[in-house]
Parts: structure tokens; C-alpha cells; sequence
């Protein structure tokens, strides 16, 4: 049984908000910088729009750092955002299309409640400023997007783990990494030669092998990292969403720490799966 694209999840970055919701503002009529336009922009959602919206809003936040939170709207993933003279620079892809689009908008109009962008896109158009600290329709989304991610994360695991016996499995045992520690295991399944579960032991400050992680691969890239007391949701190579034990979204989670996170369990996947001249 082949792994479906119907376990693909929306990417949203989750990341931190800034500790003040309206940075610094061009006037109208002068040039666009980062600072002016950094923030959330939103609009009503009128005939055409797509569906999914919460409170009838949809746009998109402009992080600090460059990161595109799309807001509302569940056709496209928000990557990246910068400005060019007086141009909005706005990257996304899809499921269906991975490989980053970017779209130039022309900001034809910017002020501290207001901006106007023009291009030959769905995001052309009038957004009015929200504060990303009491924005309902962020708020909401935001909650929309974390129990689907948590959903499918769960599905996939479970339809993952229901047909291990049909993939090809590989164990290995690593040497002790400290002095009379225990030896470390992993076990790997494949699929067409592409990873589709890595589990292996961690081990105790004593370094007895007390505990297990495993890593779930969707078209051999990590879809959910699930550790002994946490887990971490990806899509398209980022990660989106950490949880507790008990598949719940963790609380304090800065932007910061999803990148350093996301880093650590991407290079440590990588080790690991080069043990078996595999990489993802």
C-alpha cells in the first residue's frame, strides 16, 4: 500500500509575535521598508473567497525575520516575505507544488491601518492592520490549524505503525557512547527505498536504553517526530507545531525555538539515516 498525499498537512509557521504589535510606520506616499509593513494584514472575506476563513477574515502576518504566516487561507502555505524598493516580495507553494512561488506586489498604497497591493494574484487586494496579540480571526485560525495538524499527524502514525509488515525492514546496534552505557538501536522501514519510520533508543542519565522516539516520513521527508515526552509536526521540510506527551500544543514556543528545534531534528534524522546510506 503506497503512502497517499491525502495525509499531507497545511503548512503554517507558528512563529513568535512581536513584543510590540505595530512596529514603526511609513507615512502614505513614502517608501515601503520591512518595518512599515511588517505586521497582520486581513480583509473580509467577500464573493470568490475561499472557504476555510475564520471570523470572515483572511490575509496574511508578515513576521519579524521574514517568515509568511498565511492566515485564513488553506489553498497555499506561507513561506517567506521581503521588501524591494516599493514592491511586497511574497513567497508560497501547495502540496500539489512544493517548489517555491514568488509574487511581486506593488504596494499602491501603506499606512499605519491600511495597505493595497496589486499584482495578478488572489492576495491582490485592500487589508486593514489587526494586532496579532487580540486578532480573533488569527486566534482562531491558528487553533483550526493545530487540530488539523494534530489530526493528521495522528492518522498518519496510525496508518504508518497498521502496515509496518509491509515495508522493508533494517535494524542496527551502535556502540556504547559513553562508558558503560548501553548500546543504542535503531530500526528503520522503507518504502521504495525511501524512509517511512526510524525509531530508535534513548537512553536514561544512566544510560540505560529507557525510552524510544520515532520519526514518521511522508515522500522521504520527516511528517511528525514523536520523542518520550513531546512531539513535533512538519510540513514540506519545516516545522510547524510542537506538542506535550499527550498530543497537545505546547505553550511558550517561540519562533526561535521551532527553527532551532526543527534544525536539531533534522540534522539528527540525517545522521541516522545515513547509517543506512539513506538521506532525507
Amino acid at each position: 500500500m503506497k503512502l497517499g498525499s491525502r495525509f499531507n498537512v497545511i503548512l503554517v509557521l507558528i512563529l513568535g509575535i512581536s513584543a510590540s504589535p505595530f512596529p514603526a510606520h511609513a507615512a502614505e506616499g513614502s517608501a515601503v521598508t520591512a518595518s512599515s509593513v511588517q505586521g497582520l494584514w486581513l480583509r473580509p472575506i467577500g464573493g470568490g473567497g475561499e472557504a476555510g476563513g475564520q471570523g470572515g477574515k483572511e490575509g496574511f502576518y508578515l513576521h519579524e525575520g521574514g517568515s509568511l504566516e498565511l492566515v485564513g487561507i488553506a489553498s497555499m502555505n506561507g513561506l517567506t516575505w521581503k521588501v524591494e524598493g516599493n514592491e511586497l516580495i511574497l513567497s508560497t507553494n501547495t502540496d500539489r507544488y512544493p517548489d517555491p512561488a514568488l509574487v511581486k506586489y506593488t504596494v499602491e498604497n501603506l499606512t499605519d491601518k491600511t495597505l493595497v497591493i496589486k499584482a495578478d494574484d488572489y492576495l491582490s487586494g485592500s487589508y486593514e492592520r489587526d494586532d496579532p496579540a487580540s486578532s480573533a480571526a488569527l486566534r482562531q485560525w491558528r487553533a483550526t490549524m493545530d487540530k488539523l495538524y494534530i489530526d493528521n499527524a495522528s492518522e498518519y502514525m496510525k496508518y504508518v505503525d497498521g502496515n509496518a509488515a509491509q515495508y522493508k525492514k533494517t535494524e542496527k546496534t551502535l556502540g556504547p557512547e559513553k562508558k558503560g552505557w548501553e548500546k543504542r538501536k535503531l530500526v528503520l522501514w522503507t518504502e521504495d527505498g525511501k524512509p517511512v519510520r526510524l525509531t530508535f533508543t534513548e537512553p536514561d542519565d544512566a544510560g540505560r536504553m529507557k525510552w524510544e522516539t520515532a520519526v514518521y516520513y511522508l515522500g522521504g521527508q520527516i511528517n511528525f517526530y514523536k520523542g518520550p515526552f513531546s512531539g513535533y509536526v512538519f510540513k514540506n521540510g519545516r516545522l510547524v507545531l510542537e506538542v506535550d506527551g499527550d498530543m497537545k500544543p505546547a505553550s511558550g514556543v517561540t519562533g526561535e525555538d521551532m527553527k532551532e528545534t526543527g534544525s536539531a531534528i533534522e540534522k539528527r534524522s540525517a545522521q541516522y539515516l545515513a547509517l543506512f546510506d539513506l538521506g532525507n
